[in-house]
Parts: structure tokens; C-alpha cells; sequence
């Protein structure tokens, strides 16, 4: 994975973050697949990158679990600092 930073690293600046099992684009909640996010966000850190980040659940039930994932891995604790388009809010979820 470092060498993929070393590489792209300059270019990313918003990230689409799920998860997957290496057979198919799964889209699940980061943690529930095969993909390493604590050294994902340990090398996000290290090269000083801080682009947009986007959850990309396919199923509603796996919403709540993204957003959780989201805070942990950013840190966030249990406030709510994620936006919502239009319309859409967590108490709909």
C-alpha cells in the first residue's frame, strides 16, 4: 500500500471508502473486509493527506455501520460531523 501513496498519493483529494473480499466491489462498511484501514489512515497521516471522504454503502442497513466506522478510524468520537445531501438526514436512516 505504501507504494501505491508513494505513487497516487498526490492525486487523491476525495476518497470513496468501503470495504470488499477481493472477489467483488462489495461495498461494505470499512473493517468487514479484507482491505488494511489502519494502515490506510496510519500512510493518510504520514504523507500529511487530508482530501474529501465518501461512505459508499450499498445496503441502508449497512449506513449506521460506515458512519461508525468513519469515527473511529477518524477519530471523531460519537459526534455526528458527517453531512447529509438534501433531503436525506440520519434520523432517516
Amino acid at each position: 500500500m505504501k507504494e501505491w501513496f508513494d505513487t497516487l498519493g498526490k492525486y487523491f483529494f476525495e476518497l470513496h471508502l468501503h470495504d470488499n473480499n477481493k472477489s467483488n466491489d462489495d461495498h461494505l462498511p470499512m473493517g468487514e473486509g479484507t482491505i488494511n484501514f489502519d494502515e490506510f489512515f496510519h500512510l493518510l497521516q504520514q504523507y500529511s493527506i487530508k482530501p474529501i471522504y465518501t461512505i459508499e454503502p450499498h445496503r441502508i442497513e449497512d449506513v449506521e455501520r460506515s458512519l461508525q466506522a468513519c469515527r473511529r478510524y477518524l477519530g471523531i468520537g460519537g459526534q455526528n460531523t458527517v453531512s447529509f445531501p438534501p433531503g436525506i438526514s440520519e434520523s432517516l436512516l
